[in-house]
């Protein structure tokens, strides 16, 4: 049997002093969830409080996956921001409503929705 091991890429797009756009692509999983959770805790530790998770461009994402996300909207919350996705994956937004995670998160459908109703278009 051959397992075929996508690793997790993550693009940091700064969106202006306090929001940024991280574009996520491959797998996130239990072994690459431990990466991206690392780079949301330093987005938070510079002062990055307002993230916005581009879904669209993952082939999977793992439980452990959104719990990081979870997480980090939890951090986020408590400085007054928030962590936002941007999802049109059929797959992936069926997996946050079964997992009532489509009333903590704002969806948008993509960057550009999302940088209008920030304001920031």
């Amino acid at each position: 049997m051959n397992i075929k091991y996508e690793p997790l890429h993550i693009t940091v797009e700064s969106w202006g002093s306090a929001v940024s756009l991280l574009s996520l692509a491959g797998y996130v999983d239990v072994w690459t969830a431990p990466e991206l959770k690392q780079v949301l805790i330093d987005l938070h530790g510079q002062g990055i409080h307002r993230l916005v998770v581009d879904l669209n461009g993952l082939d999977f994402i793992h439980a452990t996956g959104m719990g990081v996300l979870l997480g980090a909207h939890k951090r986020a919350l408590v400085q007054g921001g928030a962590v936002e996705l941007v999802c049109r994956r059929d797959e992936f937004l069926e997996l946050l409503e079964i997992g009532g995670l489509t009333a903590v998160f704002r969806i948008y459908g993509s960057p550009e929705d999302a940088r209008a109703q920030l304001g920031l278009a």
